[in-house]
């Protein structure tokens, strides 16, 4: 157990819990409750969080949490914020669906469960929270979910940085330096298609498509049970600089699907569509969004029901 603590200390670091939240919603109340808690007025922030529940808005939920959680005006109770943040979390709450994943994390108010911290987060991350985004990418790093995942702590770690999270390009360092000694101890890896990878290949998988914006439009362009075959396509078709492949799971074989370029509206990779030479393809092109593909990559998240 002391071993997960210490893991956690890596988790957490510079991510803490969101206190003052943008506001979901407008109105005076919400307004004069952040005022009154600022100041220290906590009565009257209680107040205005109690008026903000019986109208329905989860930012009510969630500042009570807060406070119960900080022991701020209201004995400190982990349990009655864990509550809190359920509940708003489960209204689609950002920064309750952070906190929510911290407190699994750190197993504060509940038992610690990373699986959980991980459902939660990957939610506040995919909604663009660099915290959440910064500790999913860290959760992937030290494998605290199962084996260490470095490709999807890369997906994470990438738009963490993006925001300007410096402990995020520390991380992104130290796996840059990781995969840099693995490469020279390792200059040839056999696939499950028994295809050669060296460490001059540039054909691109999943770490290129991870590091698009879930926003960017790609073309689905093949899809084939064989590695083999989809590396021969990419080559014979010269499509290594603007294509990736990324392997997906089936009931009876994995499947490996070719997508192309990264577009910043859907006009452009429907223009695109009509630069690519014909091939032997039986599908045709499929435009995606990128967060539908990340979605492929990361398929037991699509497949998780809410904990």
């Amino acid at each position: 157990m002391k071993y997960r603590h210490l893991r956690v200390a890596h988790l957490v670091c510079g991510a803490c819990l969101f206190l003052i939240s943008t506001a979901s919603v407008g109105g005076s109340t919400l307004d004069d409750g952040i005022k009154a808690y600022e100041s220290e007025d906590y009565q009257t922030a209680i107040e205005k969080w109690q008026t903000l529940i019986q109208q329905g808005s989860p930012d009510g939920l969630f500042y009570l949490g807060v406070m119960y959680a900080g022991g701020k005006g209201l004995a400190q109770d982990k349990t009655k914020a864990f509550q809190l943040y359920s509940e708003a979390a489960q209204k689609d709450h950002l920064p309750a669906q952070y906190n929510l994943g911290m407190q699994y994390a750190t197993g504060e108010g509940v038992t610690q469960d990373f699986s959980k911290a991980e459902y939660w987060w990957t939610k506040a991350a995919e909604r663009g929270l660099m915290q959440a985004q910064f500790n999913l990418g860290n959760l992937y790093y030290y494998g605290l979910t199962g084996e260490k995942n470095p490709v999807t702590a890369r997906k994470w770690l990438t738009l963490a940085a993006k925001q300007g999270s410096p402990h995020a390009k520390e991380s992104l360092a130290r796996l840059d330096a990781e995969e840099a000694q693995t490469t020279s101890l390792s200059p040839q890896l056999i696939g499950p298609d028994t295809t050669p990878r060296t460490s001059t290949d540039t054909l691109r998988r999943e770490a290129w498509i991870l590091a698009q914006p879930p926003s960017h439009y790609t073309i689905q362009i093949l899809s084939i049970s064989s590695e083999s075959s989809v590396r021969e396509y990419l080559k014979k078709h010269g499509l290594s600089a603007n294509a990736a492949y990324l392997e997906t799971p089936s009931q009876e074989a994995s499947v490996f699907k070719v997508v192309y370029g990264s577009y910043p509206s859907r006009d452009l990779a429907n223009k695109a569509i009509a630069t690519l030479h014909r091939t032997s393809s039986s599908s045709a092109p499929w435009i995606r969004t990128f967060a539908q593909v990340h979605k492929l990559v990361d398929r037991r998240y699509a497949q998780r029901g809410a904990p």
